[in-house]
């Protein structure tokens, strides 16, 4: 349980460093003038990962967590 409640942690800290430097570079676009694109592209197919025998999540629950 405490390797677990370890690996959590670890997780956590690297999602909640990547959420930092992306928050970071949009700063530096919208400083440089750049504009955001007018729609957003569309979500990722998962079929070739399920293909290759990636295990993957249900398409609506990716598509959910990619827009939140």
């Amino acid at each position: 349980m405490n390797v677990l409640y370890l690996g959590l942690g670890v997780l956590l800290l690297v999602v909640t460093n990547v959420r930092s430097s992306v928050e970071s570079y949009l700063q530096t676009l919208q400083s440089a003038f750049i504009e955001p694109a007018s729609g957003t592209p569309p979500t990722a197919d998962l079929e070739p990962l399920r293909d290759a025998d990636v295990s993957t999540v249900l398409d609506r629950q990716f598509e959910a967590a990619v827009v939140t």
